[in-house]
Formats: structure tokens, sequence, C-alpha cells
């Protein structure tokens, strides 16, 4: 059951993600084609940039939308129609989005690649000395570098859930008077908390000194006035435990099924 509802979610999405992955590579490809076009060169290349910024989050975004609609909106009439737990359904759809989320990263490489050809032709180096900056980093700190591949492909896993949360939470019968705006309400009261958590990983120890990777006792506000290049645990780590808990609410939130579509 977990494969078909896996290959519904792609025949539901696959127009529109296809559209945000596409438009991503075209803006891409024109600041490539036209950076000998005087005028035109430089917003197409802003434009390619931005594209690669922003395909990931409006990935996410998509998806978290559609969870709603097809789930909790006027689309999701046929909650009961499949004799499946909720917990599954919603379980299978966060994994799905996790897929289309990397699938968002592949994009966003690709992109960034073109778009750094794009510099290069118009004179610029700034691919070609990222990546010797980031081969420098990775033969100096391999750990350090690994250990923030991790944490980045976990945050964005993070950002998933904490969508995933608000949309759930957001459509329970306590804010349902809200709307639609419920989901929203709902996220701007986990950012609020989130941001409130890495305020206070400033004061909580331990501190990870990032040259050496060793752990010291000293709250990380207090190494900071000391010059040290420590990173605040609590603050780096807090924002993935708490999506991991808002995940998990999430999924045993809903006491009914849910709609295949």
């Amino acid at each position: 059951m977990g494969v078909k509802l896996f290959k519904h979610e792609f025949l539901r999405t696959r127009g529109v993600l296809g559209a945000i992955f596409g438009l991503c590579l075209l803006l891409a490809l024109t600041a490539l084609v036209t950076a000998n076009v005087p005028g035109l060169s430089q917003l197409a290349f802003v434009g390619g940039v931005v594209a690669t910024l922003a395909v990931i989050p409006a990935t996410q975004i998509y998806l978290a939308i559609h969870l709603y609609r097809s789930t909790f909106g006027r689309q999701g009439y046929f909650t009961n129609a499949i004799p499946v737990p909720a917990r599954t359904v919603l379980g299978v759809k966060y994994v799905y989005a996790l897929v289309m989320t990397f699938a968002a990263l592949a994009v966003a490489l690709a992109s960034a690649w073109v778009c750094g050809r794009a510099a290069a032709v118009q004179g610029s180096d700034v691919w070609a000395e990222g990546w010797t900056a980031v081969g420098a980093l990775w033969r100096e700190y391999p750990g350090q570098v690994g250990l923030f591949i991790v944490l980045f492909l976990l945050s964005l896993a993070a950002y998933l859930a904490q969508y995933y949360f608000s949309v759930v939470v957001g459509s329970e019968p306590w804010i349902r008077r809200s709307g639609a705006l419920g989901p929203v309400v709902t996220y701007i009261l986990v950012y609020i908390g989130l941001q409130v958590a890495a305020l206070l990983g400033l004061v909580l120890p331990p501190t990870v000194d990032i040259a050496t990777g060793e752990f010291t006792w000293l709250m990380p506000i207090a190494a900071l006035e000391r010059g040290d290049s420590g990173l605040p645990l609590w603050s780096a780590v807090s924002a993935l435990i708490i999506s991991a808990v808002l995940l998990w609410r999430a999924l045993r939130g809903p006491q009914r099924r849910l709609e295949l579509r």
C-alpha cells in the first residue's frame, strides 16, 4: 500500500513539481545563453541565482499546500475512502516530500553549476574559486565539512517536518475557525518557538570548537566573547530535535482516515 500511495502522490504532483524544476533550470540556462548580451546578462544571471536559491523552499511549500488541499481542504471530502490509517498516509506523504526535496537539491546544484558557467563567461571565477575554497576546507577539516553536510541535509528534513506539523495541527478543531489561516498561524508559532530555543542555545553549554572538534562546558556566549571559534551545540541541534518531535506529533495527530487522490 505504501508504494501505491507513493505512486499516487507522484501522479498528483508531477506537473507542478516539473514546472518548478524546469523553470529553475530554464532561468539558469537563460543566464548562460545571454552571458554575452549587454544589458541582459546581469538581469538573467540574477534570475538564475534567485531560482537556484528558491527551488527547494518552493518545492517544500508547494507540497505542504498539497498536503492541506488533499487532506484537510476542499479536496479532502473522500477522507475515509480508503482503509489506511491516517499516520500511514501522512508518513508516506512526508517520505515522498522528502524525496522530492532531495530532487530539488539536485536541481539546485545543477542550476548553480550552470550559473557558475555563466559567471565564467562574463569573466568571473566565482564558481571555480568557490569549489577551490570548499576543496581546501575538505582537505583541512574533513570531519567538520562532513558534519556540516549532514546537518544541512537534516535541516531540509526539519523544515519539511515543521511545514507538515503546521498543516496537520493547524487543521485541528481547536484552530479550525481560522480556516486556511490555521496552518499559517501554527507555523508562525512554531517559528517563534524555534527562535526562542536558538537564543537559549547561546547560554546553554556545551560549546564545540569548530577547528578542533573539542567540547567545552563554557556558555557559548562566553566563548564568543573570548574570541574562540565556538559553535553553540544546542543552537545547532535544537531545531532538529524539536522538528523530530513535531513530526511525531503530526503523524499521530489525526484520528481519522485520510484521502487517497
